[in-house]
């Protein structure tokens, strides 16, 4: 939950930096967890296509991984012959 800031602290220099860095610094954590659920979000999506509703084990891989491992399942899926090759 976001506290709110004396509009006054702003006035120094530092502290207008230190506030903005951090404010940065969150959006941009934001933007990257952001992209890792949109990746998972389209994996699953392109696996349901393929092989039908996942199960329950294989969401729970998904929703877990990073993007590194998201993007490798992604390439491994135009190759694989069953969803365990995919998320192996």
């Amino acid at each position: 939950m976001p506290i709110p800031i004396d509009p006054d602290i702003l006035d120094h220099p530092w502290l207008r930096e230190l506030v903005l860095q951090r404010e940065r610094e969150g959006e941009a954590r934001g933007e990257a967890q952001g992209a890792v659920r949109g990746e998972a979000n389209l994996l699953g999506r392109m696996l349901e296509r393929r092989v039908g509703p996942l199960p329950d084990w294989a969401r729970r891989r998904i929703e877990s991984a990073d993007t590194v491992t998201l993007e490798t399942w992604g390439l491994r899926l135009i190759d694989a012959a069953s969803l365990e090759d995919v998320l192996t």
